[in-house]
């Protein structure tokens, strides 16, 4: 019972330090918007004139491809630290796991997803 008092306490500390940060920025944050403020910016450059045409999309099939392999590791963390606890079954639900995901990588590989054009 003593665990889930300390949780509640940090959950209400951390949402009552949220909620007061953005009251104090929105109070102190000065308030003289003007066009060249408002103006949206990459780098300190202006988007308008970097902009030359279209994007390829092949970035886009390989940016999802990233995420996917990268949610992989985030799965694969919590496994590698209580294999002892969860037992042989689990690794055989990590095993099917990482066979999808090198399924996925092996269409990818053959469609030439990963390569870049």
């Amino acid at each position: 019972m003593f665990e889930f008092e300390i949780l509640s306490i940090f959950l209400i500390l951390s949402i009552f330090l949220a909620i007061s940060m953005l009251f104090i920025s929105a109070i102190a944050s000065p308030k003289n918007n003007n066009e060249i403020k408002e103006m949206s910016y990459e780098c300190g450059n202006n988007i308008q004139d970097i902009f030359q045409g279209k994007f390829n999309m092949h970035f886009l099939s390989y940016s999802i491809l990233f995420l996917i392999f990268d949610a992989e590791t985030i799965f694969l963390f919590p496994f590698a630290l209580s294999y002892e606890i969860l037992g042989i079954f689990s690794l055989l639900e990590i095993t099917f796991f990482i066979s999808l995901l090198l399924i996925g990588l092996i269409y990818a590989i053959k469609k030439n997803l990963l390569r870049l054009r």
